[in-house]
């Protein structure tokens, strides 16, 4: 939502933040956008952070984050290769996304291969030499993703125990 169509629409539980203007709920103990106190005598800020605590602007739903653990996190990547990034997916969901992606398009010759269908749509017994393609195609697979597996391993590693503790913040 647009911060400014925010400020001017008012409901009528709603009611606006003394300090940035964005409405909010009338019952809210804190604005969802700046952090500012709305009920009691001081209007203090509090990094929402430092509450592992952030509120979605779209719901005002408080969204309960916890640190993450480094240590999990390289086990998850040793594991379930990219399927890791999955733990820290606010963060890394375009690494993931994009080795699904890349995944999917280096599968589907083999796919082919081995459905009993070439590309031309002939069958792969009547090919000859089709175990020496199929076996490439293995090669440049194992290959492919054993990149896709040491890149995942190396982000974790080379990742700050400081990214996993302020998570999704730090």
């Amino acid at each position: 939502m647009n911060e400014n169509n925010n400020k001017k629409l008012k409901k009528n539980d709603e009611i606006f933040c003394p300090e940035c203007g964005n409405t909010v709920k009338k019952n809210a103990v804190f604005c969802s956008y700046c952090g500012s106190k709305i009920k009691g005598q001081e209007a203090t800020k509090i990094p929402l952070y430092s509450q592992n605590i952030n509120i979605s602007q779209s719901t005002n739903i408080p969204d309960i984050t916890s640190p993450k653990s480094k240590i999990t996190a390289i086990i998850l990547v040793i594991f379930f290769g990219y399927w890791g990034w999955l733990y820290t997916y606010r963060r890394d969901s375009w690494k993931f996304w994009l080795s699904f992606s890349l995944s999917i398009v280096v599968l589907v010759p083999l796919i082919c291969i081995f459905g009993g269908v070439s590309t031309a749509g002939i069958l792969a017994e009547d090919i000859e030499g089709v175990g020496a393609v199929s076996g490439f195609f293995f090669l440049i697979i194992g290959l492919f993703q054993g990149v896709i597996w040491l890149w995942a391993l190396i982000d974790r590693i080379v990742k700050t125990s400081n990214y996993y503790d302020k998570y999704p913040i730090g």
